[in-house]
């Protein structure tokens, strides 16, 4: 797999992770439908500018969209939160 067929690859399985259609993901982008489409066809390869923005909006860092083994590897698309747990009391005990 050369890297535009990659980059393509992975920008179309993270949006659809993400539950985007590519109207969505064009308009986190700032980009046309058209050109995402394109994207994930692999018929335009994107300047880094564009590479960067596509990845902050499907919430991973730019060289997600370079592995080969796939971002679900390494990257979670759909943040979680994580449980905050408070720190239990401590009681002062009498002093003898």
């Amino acid at each position: 797999m050369d890297l535009t067929d990659l980059v393509s690859h992975n920008i179309k399985m993270l949006r659809q992770a993400l539950d985007f259609s590519q109207e969505e993901l064009a308009k986190r982008v700032g980009c046309s439908v058209r050109y995402i489409g394109l994207m994930e066809k692999g018929a335009h390869s994107p300047t880094v500018k564009m590479l960067g923005d596509v990845a902050h909006a499907l919430n991973v860092q730019p060289f997600v969209l370079l592995l080969e083994a796939g971002p679900r590897m390494i990257a979670d698309p759909k943040p979680r939160r994580q449980r905050v747990r408070a720190k239990p009391k401590t009681t002062k005990s009498p002093k003898s």
